[in-house]
């Protein structure tokens, strides 16, 4: 189904990866049809945030920023990422992750 999950990151488990595939540390429901099997990588998390490997086809926006596949990108705390920010069909539900500090959540 969909609606909103927590997951935690744990700096000592990197990468996680998030997608669609059932073998990513976050799985994305199937009814995102745009967010690849591995579409978003966490390679490194600190004081500023998590720095991620864009692997989806479709890219990623961060803030509204859209980042093209390939690219390495900061993602801050508190910031939302969109996967698949582009070539998402219309009546495609949004697929965005929020990025925060338990304490600060």
């Amino acid at each position: 189904g969909g609606g909103i999950r927590t997951a935690d990151l744990d700096a000592g488990a990197l990468p996680v990866s998030i997608g669609r595939s059932r073998t990513c540390t976050i799985a994305v429901d199937r009814r995102h049809a745009s967010v690849s099997g591995r579409h978003l990588e966490i390679i490194a998390i600190d004081d500023a945030g998590a720095t991620v490997a864009v692997l989806g086809d479709n890219g990623i926006a961060i803030e509204s920023v859209p980042h093209p596949p390939g690219a390495t990108v900061a993602w801050p705390w508190g910031a939302i990422c969109e996967l698949a920010s582009t070539g998402a069909p219309t009546g495609e539900p949004a697929c965005s992750l929020l990025l925060t500090r338990a304490w600060e959540a």
